[in-house]
């Protein structure tokens, strides 16, 4: 792998890992289109969501230490932290039980560009089904429990998990700021789950070029910085039409290619 491949996956990592385009998907299409695969492969997606962990947690580190500190001190906190391991449950139930159909799609560009209109579909109706008004405070059980099927099923590349849990917090009767934060400390707990489950498939981290990791890791970390505070922007706004527009572009061009390769 060249230190300009590097630089573009660990761009599209970056990007689309907290944008609600689906990180995965996008990185399944730029791994094909590349030719790229293999052990070598595997250690640089665990390292590039390395990078894109400390991006988050860098974003939310004054939520991380308030929920820390007031864990011991604040029900509130607590009651968050509680949410937050209650929403993991689903997530993992889900992702156990599919494990065969995402190994499958993650080799088929031609159900990730299906999955990407999904996507579209989810991100333009949804915030239109409901305006809530909740904040994280007001989150009840019921809420986050249904948010934590929603990130289980954005396990498939395709289904974006950012996009799929604000717009399951939305539905619920949570603000477009409330869901999307609720979002992004979700996150820390589902890429830091995922990175543990790719460990044992990746390849020796002696084996990658540390230059050329440097150079992917670096891009994703900085990519996902400004992706956080831009996706932060248009969730106050509660409309995700023009990432919804996007999804569909990518996902019918995808469809479109797979088939004209297949035919």
């Amino acid at each position: 792998m060249t230190h300009l491949e590097a630089a573009f996956l660990g761009l599209v990592q970056g990007l689309t890992e907290f944008l609600p385009v689906s990180s995965s998907g996008h990185l399944v299409l730029a791994q094909h289109a590349l030719g790229l695969g293999g052990a070598e492969n595997l250690t640089m997606d665990l390292l590039l969501h390395v990078a894109t962990l400390a991006a988050v947690v860098i974003s939310f580190r004054a939520d991380l230490l308030r929920l820390a500190v007031g864990i011991v001190s604040d029900a509130g906190q607590r009651r968050l932290a509680l949410l937050l391991l209650a929403a993991m449950i689903p997530t993992g139930v889900i992702a156990l039980s599919i494990r065969g159909f995402i190994t499958d799609a993650f080799d088929s560009p031609l159900i990730v560009g299906f999955l990407l209109i999904t996507t579209g579909a989810l991100l333009f109706f949804a915030p239109r089904l409901r305006k809530g008004s909740g904040e994280l405070s007001e989150l009840r059980l019921s809420n986050a429990l249904w948010i934590g099927v929603a990130q289980g099923v954005a396990v498939l590349p395709g289904i974006s998990r950012s996009g799929t849990t604000i717009c399951a917090g939305m539905i619920g009767g949570m603000t477009g700021e409330a869901s999307a934060r609720f979002s992004f400390l979700l996150a820390i707990l589902a890429i830091s789950a995922a990175m543990v489950l790719n460990i044992p498939g990746a390849a020796s981290l002696a084996d990658a070029e540390l230059s050329t990791v440097g150079v992917g890791m670096l891009v994703a970390f900085i990519a996902g910085m400004v992706s956080i505070r831009w996706l932060m922007r248009v969730a106050r706004q509660g409309r995700f039409d023009g990432f919804a527009y996007y999804c569909w572009v990518v996902g019918v061009g995808a469809v479109g290619i797979a088939l004209w390769r297949a035919g």
